[in-house]
C-alpha cells in the first residue's frame, strides 16, 4: 500500500514545532535573493526599505506571486519579480522559492534538513452557465495536493522525501545511519530521523538581527 507521505506530514507537524532542533531560529523579515543570505539571516532587501507590498495569491502554505516597491538612493522603484528571488521572510515565516513557476513555500521544519510542502498549482475552466445555448466559463485555481520535500541547509539542494534520501542525506552521522539501515519499515521511520539527525546537527545562523516587521499595505 502506498503511503500518503502528505497526510503524514501535516499529522506530525501538529505535535512538534516548526524548528526541529532546540535553538529556535528567528529569520529577519525581508527578501532573501541567495541561499548565502538565508543562512547568514542577512536579506538584501531589508523590511524597512520596502515601502508597499502586494501578494496577489496566497495561503499559510504557499505564495503565488507578489510585487513590492523599495526605497533605493532616495527614490521609490519597482522591485524583483517572484521568481527571481531565494526566499521571503514575512511576519517570522520563512518560505523558499522552488518550481519553474516562482511560487513560494513555507517551511514548516527548519533545521540541517528543512521541510517545506511542494503545493502544485493549477488552472482550469470551470463552466459557469449557459445563455441561450453558449456555456460560459471562468478561469479557477486548482490545487494539487502537496508534496513533502527536504531542503538541505548547506547547500540548498532540494530531496524528495523518500527513505533513499534519507539514507543519502543522514550517511554523515554514522551512528545514526547505522541505526536508520537497521530499521524494518524505513517508510514509516522518515520523520523520526529527520528530526534525530536535525538535533544531532544544529544549525546556527552567522548573524543575528532583531525582527522587522514585514506588513502588506
Amino acid at each position: 500500500m502506498k503511503t500518503d507521505y502528505f497526510t503524514i506530514f501535516l499529522f506530525l507537524l501538529l505535535n512538534f514545532s516548526a524548528s526541529s532542533q532546540s535553538n529556535v531560529i528567528k529569520f529577519e523579515d525581508g527578501v532573501y535573493m541567495t541561499l548565502e543570505e538565508f543562512k547568514t539571516n542577512n536579506p538584501s532587501i531589508k523590511a524597512a526599505s520596502i515601502v508597499h507590498f502586494e501578494i496577489f495569491e496566497e495561503s499559510h502554505e504557499y505564495i503565488k506571486h507578489f510585487k513590492l516597491k523599495v526605497i533605493e538612493e532616495g527614490k521609490t522603484k519597482l522591485k524583483i519579480k517572484t521568481k527571481d528571488i531565494w526566499g521571503i521572510c514575512i511576519n517570522g515565516e520563512p518560505y523558499i522559492q522552488h518550481s519553474i513557476t516562482g511560487n513560494l513555500f513555507r517551511l514548516h521544519i527548519i533545521g540541517a534538513l528543512s521541510m517545506f510542502s511542494d503545493i502544485h498549482i493549477t488552472s482550469a475552466n470551470v463552466k459557469t452557465g449557459d445563455n441561450n445555448g453558449v456555456s460560459s466559463y471562468k478561469t479557477a485555481n486548482q490545487l494539487q495536493k502537496g508534496v513533502p520535500k527536504i531542503l538541505v541547509w548547506s547547500t540548498g539542494d532540494v530531496f524528495e522525501f523518500t527513505s533513499e534520501s534519507i539514507s543519502i542525506l543522514i550517511a554523515t552521522d554514522i551512528e545514526l545511519s547505522e541505526m536508520f539501515e537497521g530499521e524494518l519499515f524505513k517508510e514509516d521511520k522518515l520523520f523520526k530521523y529527520l528530526k534525530l539527525f536535525n538535533e544531532r546537527n544544529p544549525i546556527y545562523l552567522d548573524a543575528v538581527k532583531t525582527n522587522q516587521n514585514l506588513n502588506s499595505d
